[in-house]
């Protein structure tokens, strides 16, 4: 999460880019005008506005964010999680998927590509003109 002055298509393709590299490609993202990213059409008031010594720069911003995230995914229980566990807990407990593409090294033709389901003994065939199936 990073606080911008003014959030613009770079600022987000940027943030995004630095979200994959350190967390990897996610299974799919939200990206609207929903209330998990704008809370203008609910009167402006979120999580973070109830935090004392609201900032009033961006970096200021950005502090009150880091520690947000820092108590939201390492420190606070969650009761909708297995054990109230914390969000980063159960992401270090998952199996990650690993898309794998197959390419002729001498064509560059591709002949494959697929996500590993590392829950999965073997991966399933997939006809060509179909698209993978989804997992059992």
């Amino acid at each position: 999460m990073t606080a911008h002055a003014r959030v613009t298509g770079p600022n987000v393709r940027t943030t995004f880019r630095q979200a994959v590299t350190a967390h990897g490609v996610p299974a799919s993202t939200l990206t609207d005008n929903g209330m998990v990213f704008t809370t203008r059409l609910a009167g402006g008031r979120n999580a973070l506005h109830a935090q004392p010594g609201q900032p009033a720069t961006p970096v200021g911003l950005q502090a009150l964010l880091d520690r947000f995230c820092d108590v939201y995914n390492h420190h606070r229980p969650h009761r909708s999680l297995p054990h109230r566990a914390t969000p980063a807990a159960v992401y270090a407990a998952s199996p990650k998927a690993l898309h794998v593409r197959v390419v002729n090294a001498i064509t560059g033709e591709l002949l494959r590509e697929l996500t590993i389901d590392p829950t999965r003994a073997y991966q399933p065939q997939v006809n060509p003109d179909k698209t993978e199936p989804p997992n059992p």
